[in-house]
């Protein structure tokens, strides 16, 4: 980790300002994966849980990353 952490810093001239985008994606990412995981999860193990589906479904429809 160490070591990509030096690749990025050397890459981008070492403007840390430059890498925030790169944390945003890979924040927003993550919450939209799990909120999309969490729908499936409700839909699996509870299909009747409606309502914990409509609120991980906004959750991952609100964070997420359009390019």
């Amino acid at each position: 980790m160490a070591i990509l952490a030096a690749l990025l810093l050397i890459l981008f001239g070492g403007v840390t300002d430059r890498l925030i985008p790169l944390f945003a994606v890979g924040a927003f990412l993550a919450f939209t994966l799990s909120q999309a995981g969490m729908v499936g999860h409700w839909r699996r193990v509870e299909p009747g849980a409606w309502h914990a589906i409509l609120v991980n479904g906004i959750g991952a429809l609100a964070t997420e990353s359009r390019w």
